[in-house]
């Protein structure tokens, strides 16, 4: 998540160098991903990177919350549930804020 957030705020202030660190972070993360996580985080990330790949569209921010959703189920959290709502406005912001 790291990775994402800073390779998003890097594009959003033009930061090329920026942009290459957190490039270099993100797939390191992926590939983390695919070595230790759960089957189900694996297909969700894969969703999120095919499909999107940025938070462009109503439909990218949804996909990027099922995918923190699936991998909070499978991660420490096991069954304590959060709303999509809830993770949405937290990792993306409000509605006003979103999308931007």
């Amino acid at each position: 998540m790291k990775a994402m957030s800073g390779l998003a705020i890097a594009r959003r202030v033009k930061s090329q160098e920026k942009e290459v660190e957190f490039l270099i972070m993100l797939a390191d993360s992926k590939a983390r991903t695919i070595m230790y996580g759960d089957p189900a985080v694996i297909e969700r990330m894969a969703h999120f990177f095919d499909q999107y790949g940025a938070l462009n569209s109503p439909e990218a921010a949804a996909a990027l919350t099922e995918m923190v959703k699936t991998m909070r189920l499978h991660g420490g959290a096991g069954s304590k549930q959060v709303s999509s709502e809830a993770i949405a406005r937290l990792l993306i912001g409000s509605k006003d804020e979103s999308l931007r």
